[in-house]
């Protein structure tokens, strides 16, 4: 089963996909524990794809494209604003507390897998890979085959 939803870049958007997210991991049957990792994680790259891909417009937009399957949920966040180059984030110093910088380590913590895409024809992405665990999620409680990748 997959799903979409394109929303505009403002800070809201983390909330609308949060929320977006939430109806269709529950009606998919996924644990508590996963949906609080990908909501968490989702919600924490829409803000950062708001604040710094678009530097706080609200013009862009935000896609959000969900992939449940029989073992994992997949989601990927697109936006064509600028690109974000992963190898210019260097790791928190936890001896020195700071008010931000946490986020991306937090979402590469929480999911099992994440790829970042830049440059693509259809934009940036950020794909998200929660694997689960001792249940079949997804697919299987829509009466859906898997879906290729979106």
């Amino acid at each position: 089963m997959s799903d979409r939803l394109t929303t505009d870049s403002s800070l809201q958007a983390a909330d609308r996909i949060r929320d977006w997210l939430d109806a269709r991991l529950s009606l998919a049957g996924v644990d508590a524990e996963s949906s609080s990792h990908i909501m968490l994680a989702a919600s924490e790259l829409a803000t950062n794809i708001s604040r710094h891909a678009y530097g706080g417009a609200t013009t862009g937009t935000i896609e959000a494209r969900l992939a449940l399957k029989t073992h994992e949920v997949r989601l990927t966040l697109i936006h064509r604003g600028a690109a974000f180059d992963r190898s210019a984030c260097p790791a928190p110093d936890l001896e020195r507390p700071q008010e931000g910088g946490y986020g991306i380590f937090l979402v590469e913590a929480l999911m099992d897998e994440v790829t970042y895409h830049s440059n693509r024809p259809d934009g940036h992405r950020v794909e998200l890979v929660k694997r689960l665990q001792g249940q079949k999620a997804a697919a299987s409680r829509y009466n859906a085959p898997d879906e290729p990748d979106p």
